[in-house]
């Protein structure tokens, strides 16, 4: 378990979605096997429920691109307007909110390369947290 794994599960813990066993129970485990410290991990916390975690950490919105009522909508005149290279380099994904505002679902929200190009291609977009694979697979 990577040190990143380690404080997925500290967040996890602070959130109340792990307890004090738990944590340290994977704690522990990832000093003798980091892969079933992973898998016990996402065994306790859904993927998404660390994504919100994180999410709120940062004070970013998190965005279940899976979930049958996200908000958001895809719209191809987004697409046109963006280079999917970057897209996909980036995990980013452009669409609109239920007000019509550009929002864009990305796995990265601090990566400074990714916030220049989106800022050079639209007025302001609304900056979301997703998570990469969700991304990746629209």
């Amino acid at each position: 378990m990577n040190s990143i794994d380690n404080v997925c599960a500290i967040l996890a813990l602070e959130h109340h979605k792990l307890s004090v066993d738990t944590a340290i129970e994977i704690l522990d485990l990832s000093a003798r096997d980091m892969s079933a410290a992973t898998t016990r991990l996402f065994e306790e916390v859904p993927e998404p429920v660390l994504l919100e975690i994180i999410a709120q950490e940062m004070g970013y919105t998190y965005v279940n691109l899976s979930a049958a009522h996200s908000g958001l909508k895809s719209d191809s005149t987004l697409m046109t307007m963006v280079d999917p290279v970057m897209l996909r380099r980036y995990s980013a994904l452009p669409m609109r909110d239920l007000l019509g505002r550009v929002a864009v679902v990305v796995a990265n929200p601090t990566d400074p390369d990714l916030r220049n190009y989106l800022a050079k291609v639209f007025d302001s977009p609304q900056i979301l947290l997703g998570s990469h694979s969700q991304i990746q697979a629209r």
